[in-house]
């Protein structure tokens, strides 16, 4: 399995996808790096099953249009991928909105994180590896 395998699965918008190895005490600026907006405030802090679930959906769905990219196995596969080398209870995890509820209200909300007009994802903190997976999309 390959990063590039999935980025060329998810095919509309911006997908990125970072590994950090370096340790960063300020949130603002691991976010700065990935470049996204440095403001920390925007975020919530979700737990690491939840992060998952959110990257699964992302890979699945398009949030502009709601068009799948791929099967809910597939994006589940490379989720478990994307978090193998990711520890569950040394990570602090963090989105921009509740992603996994997008499909079930009307009254969805979230913070950019970019001058797209949706994204979405999950950045998860350890000691000394951090990972980002954020996507952007115009309607």
């Amino acid at each position: 399995m390959r990063v590039s395998e999935i980025l060329n699965r998810r095919r509309y918008g911006r997908t990125r996808i970072n590994y950090i190895n370096e340790w960063y005490g300020d949130l603002n600026e691991l976010l700065a790096l990935n470049g996204l907006v440095a403001e920390k405030e925007r975020l919530k802090k979700v737990e690491f099953s939840q992060a998952m679930n959110i990257v699964t959906f992302l890979l699945n769905r398009g949030v502009a249009y709601d068009e799948e990219f791929m099967p809910l196995k597939d994006a589940a596969k490379y989720t478990k991928f994307l978090f193998e080398d990711l520890i569950a209870d040394k990570c602090e995890c963090y989105t921009n909105g509740d992603w996994d509820k997008y499909n079930e209200t009307n009254g969805f909300g979230f913070h950019n994180m970019t001058e797209s007009t949706f994204d979405g994802g999950v950045l998860v903190t350890s000691q000394y590896l951090h990972f980002c997976f954020w996507i952007e999309e115009e309607d």
